[in-house]
This record gives C-alpha cells, sequence and structure tokens, in this order.
C-alpha cells in the first residue's frame, strides 16, 4: 500500500519547483565538476512549444562522460573552448 505523498509523486502531482540541481563541468578532472564538489542550484527551465519538462529521478555517468571529464578541454568535442568561462553540462551538451 502505497503512501499518499508517495502516490503523488508518482503521479506528478506536486509543484514544479523553481530551482534545480545541474553539474557544471569547468576544466578536466573530478576536482572541476560542480562547484565545491556540490552540483549548482540554477532555475528550472521553461519548456518551449514543441518541449517537455521532465522530472529526473536518478541519474548516470556513461563512459563517455567520464572521457570529458578526464580530459576537459582537451576532448575533441571541446577543443577551443574555455570551460572556465563556458561550462558544459554532461550528456546534455556534449555526448
Amino acid at each position: 500500500m502505497h503512501s499518499d505523498k508517495l502516490t503523488r509523486y508518482r503521479n506528478a502531482q506536486h509543484p514544479i519547483p523553481q530551482k534545480m540541481l545541474r553539474w557544471h563541468l569547468y576544466g578536466a578532472g573530478l576536482e572541476n565538476l560542480g562547484k565545491n564538489g556540490q552540483p549548482e542550484e540554477v532555475p528550472v527551465p521553461e519548456p518551449g512549444d514543441d518541449e517537455l519538462l521532465v522530472r529526473i529521478d536518478a541519474l548516470g555517468l556513461c563512459l563517455s562522460d567520464t572521457k570529458v571529464v578526464s580530459l576537459g578541454e582537451k576532448h575533441p568535442r571541446l577543443v577551443g573552448r574555455d570551460l572556465q568561462k563556458e561550462p558544459v553540462v554532461l550528456g546534455h551538451e556534449v555526448s
């Protein structure tokens, strides 16, 4: 038997939060993932007319993400990009 809270969660019967957590990559190595080893709080984006806003309950990294973290600006998709000024979001912008 599910609690009311779990049922509301499964049915998305709760307000959309104003903020979400995101991991930005600022350079090569895990020490450059996030700020002080933590994800950053950013506004929840407003979906466009042809987009969906999706709730994420879990995440994972694929091997291509670990290569981006390891190589940083030396990764083929990021050559010439200054990650300190223009950080990337793994998966979303790179993989």
